[in-house]
């Protein structure tokens, strides 16, 4: 699928195609905050596994453009109603309305604008491709219940929840082979995964699950085990991932002073390398 990268009065469009399962209802959602909120909005994220959405975001131009104070509008941003991107190394460009190269954007018409810039760019750009997936989708999951959700509902249930609560994860989780809660190992485990960043954290739950997303009721509902897996000092932390199952050593020997830095770079090498030499 095309990604384009648009120009925006300055900044700039990332557009990702094609929208993920809640496409159409995200797009109705947008378009209802571009009229409440009078012009002022962030659009909603989209975000799936597999590359099928990602994040469309209104930046600094447009907004810009909807808080001036309306002077001087043609000459301060100089824009008309066009919209240019770049796809496979060529400049398209489209208007907006019949002649749209020929009209300016001026403190009358900007709203119209923006509204037109938000269709072509979340509707018609991608029409034939979320038409497709939409088809699909509905084949397999449509039904009464469907129509049941918000969008924001129906976002959390494809995508699962974007919040990280490690707590609510620690509070999930079992242990076996000689591990219990109050176990040292157990204890700087939790001490290094608590002080994670939130990429480390999406990495370290592919890692111990295969996806780095909440399940919808929070991350307790993950049934992550955690079991002993020897005392050898060099061995990495690994992972039964189809069953949520972390495979921790005890690395009992090392120094208690070094023991938490150790396990914190064994883990973050362990998450990180993954993936490749075959693994992939």
């Amino acid at each position: 699928m095309d990604m384009a990268k648009t120009n925006v009065l300055g900044g700039s469009l990332a557009i990702g195609h094609p929208f993920g399962a809640t496409g159409a209802r995200l797009v109705a959602t947008a378009s209802n905050r571009l009229q409440r909120e009078n012009q002022r909005f962030a659009l909603l994220t989209a975000c799936a596994d597999g590359g099928l959405a990602h994040a469309c975001i209104l930046e600094r131009g447009v907004q810009a453009l909807l808080d001036h104070d309306g002077k001087d509008v043609e000459t301060t941003f100089g824009a008309v109603f066009q919209l240019s991107y770049e796809a496979y190394g060529a400049v398209r460009t489209v208007d907006l309305v019949p002649g749209g190269g020929q009209v300016a954007v001026t403190a009358a018409n900007r709203r119209e604008y923006v509204r037109l810039y938000v269709q072509h760019t979340l509707v018609t750009s991608v029409a034939p491709q979320y038409e497709a997936f939409a088809r699909g989708f509905t084949k397999v999951c449509g039904g009464d219940a469907f129509d049941l959700f918000q969008p924001e509902e129906l976002e959390l249930l494809v995508c699962g929840n974007p919040e990280l609560d490690f707590h609510d994860l620690e509070a999930g989780t079992t242990y076996e082979d000689g591990y219990e809660a109050v176990s040292a190992s157990v204890r700087r485990l939790w001490t290094v995964l608590h002080g994670l960043a939130e990429p480390d954290k999406r990495l370290f739950l592919k890692f111990v699950s295969g996806s780095d997303r909440s399940p919808i009721d929070g991350l307790s509902r993950l049934g992550l085990v955690v079991s002993k897996n020897g005392s050898d000092d060099a061995r990495l932390p690994s992972a039964h991932t189809c069953f949520n199952h972390l495979l921790l050593p005890d690395y009992s020997t090392i120094e208690t002073c070094l023991v938490v830095q150790v396990l914190r770079e064994r883990m973050l090498f362990a998450i990180a390398q993954s993936e490749g030499f075959g693994l992939r």
